[in-house]
């Protein structure tokens, strides 16, 4: 699984990138795109399109025979076994969940970037040791990917992948009006070059390099659409080791079956899928660790009507306690007045007062905003009737559909700025972290500088919570990791890191939780989007 796209990171030998907050902070260790010309562009991306295909073609054909064995030889495996296929197919396989963040986790010296994470980490993260061989996350996994087309899941390979800096094009392209990244046209009136993938089914045609000229008034039709080159070899890239992978898997679990047999047996039905025996309520972390292994597509719209009809039924019976119950009030105002860095140290009655209209403003913002998403989601039929309606030329839902989606988004993106903003003024004076923090003395207001800056020694632990916390919060540092990414190790943190865990309360949980769902219903609405942000589609008219 080596890599083409980007320069190898675990080749470099500098010894100068700082302590691993720093390089943490900065993204050094982070994939940046390696300069290449689009000759070299074309070859590669043509030797990775009939990989895939090649490797997908045998993945398609062994699942339609022998699915359900596999399926069930898999469930019977002991966790040992299972742990012995997954190193068969790819020896070098992270051990940990989230593996790119291993850095930042455990270096504690000015390593070379060759010492800290090996490059098919930060390219695919979900393949790792920790998540595979525990769940039936592999069976999900093979069933998607073999049972549909790469086409399905370029746009979320190339999301779900940890980059650097320099994978950002919008200065070479403008956001349009719907959404998609609309071309610039060039002031010198050259053509650009772009790669074909979605609605691409040969490996002569996927990934494909063109070149569109936008002074053709030709060139000027809607469903004309590609990728930026790096982008596309990148996601490409990354779909070849992920089909290698999984085809190796489903032969070492079929070591006894005669590879011929794999496309002259019968086919078989489409199994179900098995769902391991388990006492837990499903979760949204649950539901953020499946994705991955999901087919992006294919959204679970009413799990998510009912989460968020949870959420507003939470929303509503809070509003209403805080009107009905006064010890209910009192405990609630003094929860948030511990986390206001403004009155932490002041216990005048003007301090209660600022802090009870933000807690009440609060309480009906969330209200309104949760019913509102939750009226929305209502309306909207499920997703194979919408699909039904398409207008799969170009890509389109029906109209009525596509507003109430953008609708959604459009509140949701609104909304996220209230949690971070809870707990970028939170979490500093909270009362568990508070003493990791240089707080302000008077309660005039501070900038958010000096809210979140820590004393010099501090544990292990607490700095782990300060730095992720704070990565969170920035909207520079979330967009280097990916607000989502930076959500998901919080959770792992929250999950395996007791001395960590310890440190972040209720009241900050409950902010967190409810940034968690934002990002998460953001994250799959955007995953429904035929163009995606990563590409790029041309204009109708000049």
């Amino acid at each position: 699984m080596a890599s083409y796209t980007y320069e190898f990171i675990e080749l470099g030998d500098d010894h100068a990138l700082g302590c691993k907050c720093c390089r943490f902070s900065s993204g050094t260790d982070l994939p940046v795109p390696k300069k290449l010309s689009n000759d070299e562009i074309a070859r590669l991306s043509r030797g990775f399109s009939f990989e895939i295909f090649k490797d997908w073609t045998k993945l398609n054909a062994i699942l339609k025979r022998y699915e359900e064995v596999i399926q069930k030889r898999w469930m019977k495996k002991p966790e040992k076994k299972r742990l012995a296929v997954l190193l068969e197919a790819f020896p070098a396989m992270p051990s940990t969940h989230r593996p790119d963040f291993i850095g930042f986790r455990k270096a504690t010296k000015n390593y070379a970037r060759s010492r800290t994470c090996p490059s098919a980490a930060y390219l695919r993260p979900y393949i790792n040791q920790e998540d595979l061989v525990q769940r039936h996350l592999l069976l999900l996994f093979l069933s998607s990917r073999g049972r549909n087309l790469p086409e399905k899941f370029i746009a979320a390979d190339i999301e779900a992948a940890h980059l650097g800096k320099g994978w950002d094009f919008r200065e070479e392209f403008s956001g349009g009006p719907t959404g998609t990244v609309v071309l610039v046209q060039p002031e010198d009136g050259k053509r650009v070059a772009l790669v074909e993938l979605q609605g691409q089914r040969s490996p002569c045609t996927y990934g494909k390099l063109f070149y569109a000229d936008v002074t053709d008034p030709s060139t000027h039709e809607p469903s004309i659409a590609g990728h930026h080159p790096n982008l596309a070899l990148l996601g490409l890239e990354i779909q070849q080791g992920i089909y290698r992978f999984l085809l190796d898997c489903a032969k070492s679990i079929l070591h006894d079956v005669n590879a011929s047999d794999f496309f002259l047996a019968p086919h078989q039905p489409v199994p179900a899928m098995p769902q391991p025996p388990s006492s837990e309520w499903p979760s949204l972390s649950e539901q953020a660790l499946q994705a991955p292994y999901r087919v992006p597509q294919m959204l679970d719209l009413e799990r998510i009507k009912l989460l968020i009809g949870a959420r507003r039924a939470a929303a509503e019976d809070h509003l209403w306690l805080l009107r009905t119950d006064p010890g209910y009030f009192v405990d609630t105002l003094k929860d948030w007045k511990e986390h206001d860095v403004l009155t932490v140290k002041h216990s005048c009655g003007h301090c209660y007062q600022l802090v009870a209209a933000r807690m009440i403003i609060d309480a009906y913002t969330y209200y309104f905003c949760w019913d509102h998403v939750h009226r929305l989601l209502q309306r909207l039929s499920p997703l194979r009737d919408q699909l039904s309606r398409a207008d799969h030329k170009n890509s389109r839902l029906p109209r009525q559909d596509e507003a109430i989606w953008a609708e959604l988004l459009e509140v949701i993106n609104f909304m996220l700025f209230y949690p971070i903003f809870a707990l970028r003024t939170g979490v500093p004076p909270s009362p568990r972290l508070r003493h990791c923090y240089n707080l302000p003395d008077g309660p005039s207001p501070a900038g958010s500088q000096q809210r979140w800056s820590p004393k010099m020694k501090v544990a292990e632990h607490e700095r782990r919570v300060m730095s992720l916390f704070f990565h969170v919060v920035d909207p520079d540092k979330a967009a280097l990791h990916s607000l989502n990414h930076l959500i998901q190790e919080l959770q792992y943190m929250l999950d395996t890191d007791p001395p960590a865990s310890q440190l972040v309360d209720t009241w900050i949980v409950s902010q967190f939780s409810d940034l968690a769902l934002m990002s998460e219903l953001k994250l799959r609405i955007e995953g429904l989007q035929p163009v995606s942000c990563l590409s790029v589609q041309l204009p109708s008219s000049c």
